[in-house]
């Protein structure tokens, strides 16, 4: 599957042929044109058949070991070997104060935009 890795402060994820939007100030989780989605090592999925597919892998390349840590070079891997025409993914690492990084796998329409957080300046 293809990965689009991007980096950026805020965004939107959205499906323009659906208009429906996966990501604004927040996800929405129930969206249909959303797959999948990790974020740290909490991974939330609305397709079975990729979850038990990350399932087996993370079996077979542990080995039965317990991780005390997520492995992003092992998602990658999975997801670039993870045949499915209809489906991209996107990487992306969200900076600011708080940064983390996150792995969408979403409908080959969805696209993203870099949003500009509106800031309010404090004048005394």
């Amino acid at each position: 599957m293809k990965i689009y890795n991007l980096a950026c402060d805020n965004f939107k994820m959205y499906n323009p042929t659906t208009g429906e939007v996966i990501v604004d100030e927040e996800c929405n989780d129930n969206a249909k044109s959303l797959i999948a989605y990790w974020l740290d090592d909490f991974a939330h999925f609305n397709n079975e058949t990729l979850m038990k597919a990350w399932e087996a892998y993370e079996e077979k390349t542990n080995k039965g070991k317990i991780d005390n840590y997520f492995n992003w070079k092992r998602l990658i891997k999975f997801i670039e070997q993870y045949d499915s025409p209809d489906w991209i993914s996107y990487h992306i690492n969200v900076g600011g104060y708080d940064s983390y990084t996150i792995l969408f796998v979403v409908h080959k329409e969805v696209e993203v935009e870099e949003t500009v957080e509106n800031k309010m300046d404090n004048a005394d």
